[in-house]
């Protein structure tokens, strides 16, 4: 890891300061009110799919969960983690800790040398990687999990990858990249992320996880697959036929991973591509209904809205983003 990016996470930080004043560890900088579930409202800005945070020192970390995916990465030294299920995982220097959504551990104090970042991702920043390492596979299975609503079979992958140049040059890229926002886009860190999963795959035989093998419907990956690749014409019904399967039999399995329907998660694929079309085209509402596949705009209107939250004119009239004119689009 380069040297400046050492010098200035080693130094403590605003809220580290106050934890070596005495001060307790300030949970409402994580959750709300409730149980110790460190919550993504908290630590992502509106819309933004991947953060990166440094791991707070000098304080044993309580038993928590996330309501979004967490990949520890370790720049120096190490830490202790303790599962819910009761396994301790040391994670070294170079080493990466990934935790599925609703995965419960605690971290004991970390020390001014021992050095970790945090990437917070919301499960849909996955989309492109899903895509990219397409297959019936451990990270795969874990992707997946990650649109569960509490349950998994994944909940944490340990990858013991130090001694893996590639790996951890894209690591370093990736935390620059995170540091710096203004150097790089967010397709870029997607690929990247899927890159890095390419990567991890040549080294599975170095990863340890949470003991569940069960792994995923190639059917479901495919559906996944449909609405990412195809959503402006997304077909469920071509797709079960193709693989000789029930449209029904095909619905349930989706719903059975995802907690959530074909037809729902395409919804809100198709309204997050408007949003973006929205905040950064001069592309009428009527344009954009039929460029994500609604030929209907008074229910494409209504279905953004109860998605959504807002009406296409707020989300646009609420967006400082320069427009793209709409003869210089290319639909993706």
């Amino acid at each position: 890891m380069r040297n400046d990016i050492i010098e200035r996470l080693s130094q403590p930080t605003p809220e580290e300061q106050l934890i070596l004043s005495g001060q307790l560890l300030n949970r409402e900088n994580y959750s709300f009110a409730g149980s110790f579930m460190a919550d993504s409202r908290k630590l992502l800005k509106d819309e933004t799919l991947i953060t990166i945070r440094q791991h707070t020192r000098f304080t044993d970390f309580p038993m928590h969960t996330h309501n979004y995916v967490e990949i520890m990465y370790m720049l120096q030294g190490s830490t202790r983690h303790t599962m819910g299920g009761g396994e301790v995982i040391n994670l070294q220097t170079g080493e990466l800790l990934l935790f599925n959504r609703h995965a419960s551990h605690r971290i004991d104090r970390a020390e001014q040398n021992d050095i970790g970042v945090n990437f917070i991702v919301q499960p849909q920043f996955f989309d492109v990687a899903l895509d990219m390492i397409q297959s019936d596979n451990l990270i795969v299975q874990f992707l997946v999990d990650g649109l569960r609503y509490g349950d998994y079979n994944v909940a944490y992958l340990h990858f013991c990858v130090s001694e893996i140049p590639p790996i951890q040059s894209i690591l370093e890229s990736m935390v620059y990249s995170l540091l710096a926002p203004q150097m790089t886009t967010q397709r870029i860190n997607q690929t990247t992320m899927g890159l890095l999963f390419m990567y991890l795959l040549r080294h599975i035989n170095l990863v340890a996880d949470s003991g569940k093998q069960k792994k995923p419907h190639i059917l479901v990956v495919d559906a996944l697959a449909e609405i990412e690749n195809n959503y402006q014409q997304a077909d469920f019904s071509a797709l079960a036929k193709r693989r000789g399967v029930s449209l029904a039999y095909l619905s349930r399995l989706v719903r059975e991973t995802t907690g959530e329907s074909c037809t729902d998660l395409l919804q809100k694929k198709r309204i997050c591509k408007a949003e973006q079309l929205l905040k950064t085209t001069d592309l009428s509402v009527r344009e954009i209904s039929e460029a994500v596949g609604y030929s209907n705009s008074s229910y494409f209107y209504r279905l953004f809205k109860r998605v959504s939250g807002s009406s296409p004119r707020e989300v646009r009239d609420g967006s400082d983003a320069t427009k793209i004119p709409s003869s210089k689009i290319q639909l993706s």
